[in-house]
């Protein structure tokens, strides 16, 4: 797109930067769709989401229902996407967690080992 368009995320500034169609092709698109590529303004990301897709069904848009589509999509999918990113950074910090019970149990073997070296 030459212009992007603004709009207004649930609360959050965003914009269309892009618009293309895509046809089925059985892997990726069961069905022709218009793939919409939305960009967040600097300091309005959606956690650590700076942009995303959305999809939407080939229909015959207006340009005002085009962008209420869009909108709509988009404010189902921002909390599936912030969900998505709480659920993975408790793993990773419970990942951490478990990494440094390891580290410090190998910390204690080796010392046990060390000791009995000394003996």
């Amino acid at each position: 797109m030459e212009k992007p368009v603004e709009i207004e995320i649930l609360g959050h500034k965003a914009k269309i930067i892009r618009v293309q169609g895509e046809i089925a092709d059985g892997i990726w698109y069961k069905e022709d769709a218009f793939l919409v590529q939305i960009q967040c303004d600097e300091g309005q990301e959606f956690g650590s989401t700076l942009g995303f897709f959305l999809e939407l069904p080939v229909e015959n848009y207006g340009s005002q229902e085009f962008i209420q589509a869009v909108i709509k999509a988009a404010e189902k999918k921002v909390p599936e996407m912030l969900a998505r990113d709480e659920k993975a950074h408790e793993k990773r910090e419970a990942e951490k967690r478990r990494q440094a019970d390891l580290s410090h149990l190998a910390l204690q073997i080796e010392t046990i080992l060390q000791e009995r070296r000394l003996l």
